[in-house]
């Protein structure tokens, strides 16, 4: 929920069963309440609709509702409205902070808005394919609003990104990701997203104590800003305070209940415990909920480093994999596999596609 610095988890699903119960999700989730909503946009019109419901989660009573329709420019006004409604039936006290926070554009321009919402989503999805329309997006959103600070430092994130999944040289990475950074830190120093865009580039360089301070920063701005909670437990880990990081990935975890931190972190908890079985539940979970390919990725490591069984793993990489094929990972994936169960001639064919596709990338030439 926009603004309010309150204990928030946040989540999507896509719903087998569309009268599955409430309290069920929220026990999954270990909140009491839950926000449902819908959003409808009409470009010819340029009319948004926004519906949505506060829930009561431990007993599916409906504590609210209601409906916005408005032009797409007023989409700033609508999410003040739907915080501070949601605030109140809450019972919520907001802090003057709070309160100014639920005012605190990132920009006047809800075109620039509009393209930069449909960016992280690309980012989010860790893909050389998507990254590359991510960054597209980005730059459009600074043509439009040169001084979006938070689109500078996704910017300057997606490309360190592009370094690590995508075709993309260290100094052309360097470069770009300092010069949004700069222009970021120069137009809002105190932001959380800039702050972990800093930090960012403070990891890369091995300035890992500068980095967690600033992430720690960011945070205490914004308690329930999960990025800057996984990138801190990379500082603290890198730092030598591997139980801080560990707590900071967890947080990370509970506030992307379903997302890419909680695989990340289920299979850390397997390889810092050993706790396979629980990883492996967690991971069933989430494949049931939504049939998720990262989640099979991750179920296919675990089956194969926990019980040795590597042609259990192997078909589920492939699964996993069948949707994008030549991305870059499910090829190291395929190739590694392939090393596993001596399928060396398919193991050349992936490492020469590789190095073909991603000829930059210093991991893929490793």
């Amino acid at each position: 929920i926009k603004g309010l610095q309150v204990p928030a988890r946040t989540s999507s699903f896509k719903f087998k069963d569309k009268n599955e119960d409430v309290r069920s999700i929220g026990k999954d989730l270990a909140v009491n309440y839950l926000l449902e909503g819908s959003i409808q946009f009409d470009e010819d019109l340029n009319r948004i609709k926004i519906t949505t419901q506060l829930i009561n989660a431990n007993n599916g009573y409906h504590l609210w509702s209601a409906t916005y329709q408005d032009e797409f420019e007023q989409i700033f006004a609508i999410q003040e409205d739907v915080s501070k409604e949601v605030a109140s039936q809450l019972r919520l006290r907001l802090l003057p902070l709070n309160k100014e926070a639920l005012t605190t554009r990132s920009t006047e321009n809800t075109e620039a808005y509009k393209l930069f919402v449909e960016a992280k989503g690309y980012v989010m999805k860790r893909n050389a394919k998507y990254l590359e329309k991510a960054i597209e997006l980005l730059n459009k959103v600074l043509e439009l609003d040169p001084s979006f600070a938070e689109a500078h430092a996704e910017l300057s994130f997606t490309y360190g990104l592009m370094f690590m999944y995508g075709n993309m040289g260290p100094e052309e990475r360097n470069e770009r990701m300092q010069f949004h950074a700069k222009k970021a830190i120069e137009l809002a120093p105190d932001k959380p997203e800039v702050l972990r865009a800093k930090a960012w580039i403070e990891l890369h360089e091995g300035e890992f104590e500068h980095a967690a301070t600033d992430l720690k920063q960011a945070v205490t701005l914004n308690p329930n800003y999960a990025d800057a909670y996984y990138l801190l437990s990379n500082a603290l880990a890198f730092s030598g305070d591997r139980e801080s990081g560990l707590k900071a990935f967890k947080q990370a975890a509970d506030l992307d209940p379903l997302g890419d931190y909680t695989l990340r972190y289920t299979t850390a908890v397997w390889g810092e415990y050993q706790d396979h079985e629980k990883a492996l539940a967690t991971l069933e979970k989430i494949i049931q909920r939504d049939s998720s390919a990262d989640a099979l990725k991750h179920k296919s490591w675990i089956i194969r480093e926990a019980y040795g069984d590597l042609v259990q793993s192997f078909i589920l990489m492939h699964e996993a994999g069948k949707e994008d094929p030549t991305e870059l990972y499910n090829l190291q994936n395929h190739l590694y596999h392939s090393m596993d169960l001596d399928l060396l001639p398919a193991a050349e064919e992936y490492a020469r596609i590789l190095l073909m596709r991603y000829p930059e990338n210093q991991v893929v030439t490793y």
